[in-house]
């Protein structure tokens, strides 16, 4: 079910997290804050800080080492796959 929700979220987002700022410093600088918040917007969410924070959370589900790692587990915690499966048929 991990794996499947991760392809959903992955599916919905498409490129938005990567046009993510790398840092808030971009969000406050006087030179790059009115760009950022042009650019990154959306109806319905709030505005573009709304967006950064909720694309932000979904970078670290599926974007983040954390969340790779986290992923690796969930697919593989029961052993490889042809292993897993061969008990399955067996039983």
């Amino acid at each position: 079910m991990y794996a499947s929700t991760i392809r959903i979220l992955r599916e919905l987002c498409g490129g938005g997290v990567l046009q993510l700022p790398s840092s808030y410093k971009e969000m406050i600088n006087p030179d790059t804050k009115d760009d950022i918040y042009q650019y990154i917007r959306s109806t319905g969410v709030g505005g573009g800080r709304e967006r950064i924070k909720l694309f932000k959370l979904v970078w670290d589900i599926i974007g983040s080492e954390f969340g790779g790692r986290h992923q690796q587990y969930e697919l593989f915690y029961n052993g490889a796959p042809f292993v897993t499966k061969g008990y399955a048929f067996r039983n």
